[in-house]
């Protein structure tokens, strides 16, 4: 697990159909824990851009449910220090997400609190001394945030 760091936006598409459909792209950054074994150490950064189409289903009481798919890009950063040596290494690859979660309208006045659970399905390809190695990178993300209504 890590701490991730995010940004998005939100823009209506512009036609009518039961449910409001908005382009959601996003920028994230998560921090993984390193680890240390003696003198050696290990991190690793990991940075994500989204592009994600959202049906948010509208309700009288301002919950408003949401659910979507979209394209994923990301990067993943390593640092290894063994023994003095430091190795960087970084790898990129495309994956998909799924999400869904819940808009909570009429809590406060100044924005609209949501809970968001994203799935990405993405796997990174590294290249090492000729080697093309791929890395595993699918992960679960839950996600609490406030959505600020700009130009509204």
């Amino acid at each position: 697990g890590g701490f991730l760091v995010g940004i998005g936006g939100e823009f209506p598409l512009p036609f009518e159909a039961p449910v409001v459909l908005v382009v959601r792209p996003s920028v994230e950054v998560v921090l993984l824990p390193g680890e240390e074994a003696g003198n050696d150490e290990f991190s690793q950064t990991y940075f994500q851009i989204n592009g994600d189409v959202v049906a948010k289903f509208a309700q009288p009481s301002g919950i408003t449910p949401f659910a979507g798919a979209g394209l994923a890009f990301g990067i993943l950063s390593t640092t290894t220090e063994i023994s003095g040596t430091t190795n960087d290494e970084s790898g990129s690859g495309i994956g998909f997400n799924v999400l869904g979660g819940i808009e909570l309208g009429n809590v406060v006045t100044f924005g609209i609190p949501f809970v968001q659970v994203r799935y990405t399905f993405m796997e990174v390809e590294f290249e090492t001394g000729g080697l093309e190695i791929n890395k595993e990178s699918s992960g679960l993300a839950i996600v609490v945030g406030l959505g600020i209504p700009l130009g509204q």
